[in-house]
C-alpha cells in the first residue's frame, strides 16, 4: 500500500512497497509518479544485472531544460556522440500551459505536504545523480 513506500527502511522494502503501489486497482499514482529515485534505481539495478555501464543513461531535469534549452539540448547531443546544433526556437516557451491563468493555485498546506513527502526522495535523487540542489523541484 502507499504507506509502505513512505515507511520503507531498506531498498528491498521500498521495492516491494513500490510494486504493491503500482498494482493498486484504480490507482493513477499521482504522488508516486514523482518518486523518481525509486523508478531510476530500478533501471540502474537492471543495467547492473546486464553489466551495462550506468554512463549509458542520461537523465534530464525538465526544469533545467525549460530554463536552459540550448545548453541541455547540446548535452543530449554530446551524450549521443553528435555535434552541437543551434535550436531554431530556443527562446520559445516549452510546453506552454494553455490554462495558465485559469488554473486554481495550489493551497499552501497541500504544497507543504508534497514538499515534505518528496524532500527525502529528491535528496536521494540529487545524490545519486550528482546534482546540486540549485534546481530543486518546488
Amino acid at each position: 500500500d502507499e504507506a509502505g513506500i513512505w515507511n520503507a527502511t531498506t531498498r528491498e522494502d521500498e521495492r516491494i512497497a513500490w510494486k504493491r503501489y503500482q498494482r493498486r486497482p484504480n490507482s493513477n499514482m499521482i504522488v508516486g509518479r514523482g518518486l523518481y529515485v525509486i523508478q531510476l534505481l530500478d533501471y540502474l539495478e537492471a543495467m547492473d544485472i546486464l553489466e551495462k555501464p550506468r554512463t549509458d543513461m542520461l537523465v534530464l531535469q525538465s526544469e533545467r531544460f525549460r530554463l536552459q534549452r540550448q545548453k541541455e539540448y547540446n548535452r543530449v547531443l554530446a551524450f549521443l556522440g553528435l555535434p552541437p546544433r543551434t535550436l531554431r526556437n530556443a527562446t520559445e516557451e516549452v510546453h506552454p500551459t494553455k490554462y495558465k491563468n485559469e488554473s486554481p493555485s495550489m493551497p499552501e498546506s497541500i504544497r507543504q505536504q508534497l514538499r515534505t513527502i518528496y524532500q527525502p526522495y529528491n535528496e536521494r535523487l540529487y545524490k545519486l545523480l550528482g546534482w546540486s540542489d540549485d534546481m530543486v523541484w518546488t
